[in-house]
């Protein structure tokens, strides 16, 4: 496979594996937090319900909501992994550096890596705390292709949404 892509990123929720996490619950949290502090609970995810909470006096706010997200991802580490990707990165892969790129927390993906005996085999991973905007938007990507030393197109990009296609597509990776 001569063309194939210099490195591979994955996504870790429901791509390399499962956190165990009710984003339901998490989002009405969430939604309780913002209702308290005077924030718009209009939003209709938890990501937009972040974003909003990153104005300016409400830092606070965005870090209550933050340890509220890690500490549910954390406890959601031990979901199953996707053991049809791991034997495809193994064999498709080998030689290639792998990342990950994840809305996640660093701290649920390196937890998740590490339940899973996987922590050794990435060489890079940005999670939502390493971007100022998250995906789709392709500043993770960019910063990956950075790290890597490789342009974007150089880039295999495996997700499971339509935010990880629109990061890749925005990107310029595969």
């Amino acid at each position: 496979m001569s063309d194939f892509p210099a490195v591979v990123v994955v996504d870790l929720d429901n791509t390399l594996c499962q956190l165990e996490v009710d984003w339901g619950d998490v989002k009405a949290q969430l939604e309780r937090l913002a209702s308290a502090a005077g924030a718009d609970v209009q939003d209709d995810g938890i990501w937009p319900l972040m974003e909003a909470a990153q104005q300016p006096g409400s830092e606070p706010l965005l870090a209550e909501m933050e340890k509220l997200v890690t500490e549910a991802e954390l406890a959601g580490a031990g979901g199953p992994r996707n053991q049809a990707l791991v034997d495809w990165l193994e064999r498709e892969a080998r030689g290639r550096p792998v990342s990950v790129l994840s809305l996640n927390s660093r701290r649920a993906v390196l937890q998740a890596l590490e339940t899973h005996g996987l922590s050794g085999r990435f060489a890079h991973i940005v999670g939502r705390e390493d971007v100022r905007r998250v995906k789709p938007d392709p500043e993770g990507m960019l910063i990956l292709a950075e790290r890597h030393g490789v342009e974007p197109d150089s880039i295999l990009f495996i997700g499971d949404k339509d935010g990880d296609r629109e990061c890749a597509e925005q990107a310029g990776t595969h």
